[in-house]
């Protein structure tokens, strides 16, 4: 026999995406409020990450006149399921990000956007998982 008790109050998760309420099984709203709150940890975290990044990139951008630290964008979408986190300059603006980003012959590579390419996925595992 399972017999369901109750320890105190627990906050229900803020988005309650997940949760599924059953007045006659109270173990199943738990089960499924509880997948909403590692929902709304991934969110939390990968927004923080979010302006993280941009952040970073801007610190690490190289400044002649400051266009490409202002020009530093970074953005989240949530379509359905999953976390979508885009960040560095967009295409072509400015015309010269490519090339300090990546270098050429006479500019070494700043590699501003790839750290934060590898700096961030492990982050949000870290803070989601621990």
């Amino acid at each position: 026999m399972l017999v369901w008790q109750e320890s105190g109050p627990r906050a229900p998760s803020r988005s309650r995406r997940y949760t599924q309420s059953a007045p006659n099984f109270p173990v199943g709203e738990w089960a499924t409020d509880e997948l909403s709150q590692v929902y709304d940890r991934v969110d939390d975290v990968v927004r923080e990450q979010q302006v993280q990044a941009r952040t970073n990139i801007m610190a690490a951008s190289r400044v002649d006149t400051g266009l490409m630290r202002s020009l530093v964008e970074s953005t989240v979408a949530t379509p359905g399921e999953t976390f979508v986190m885009e960040f560095g300059w967009w295409s072509g603006v400015p015309h010269y990000a490519p090339y300090q980003e990546f270098g050429t012959m006479y500019i070494e590579p700043m590699l501003a956007v790839q750290r934060e390419y590898v700096r961030v996925p492990l982050e949000i595992l870290d803070a989601v998982i621990p």
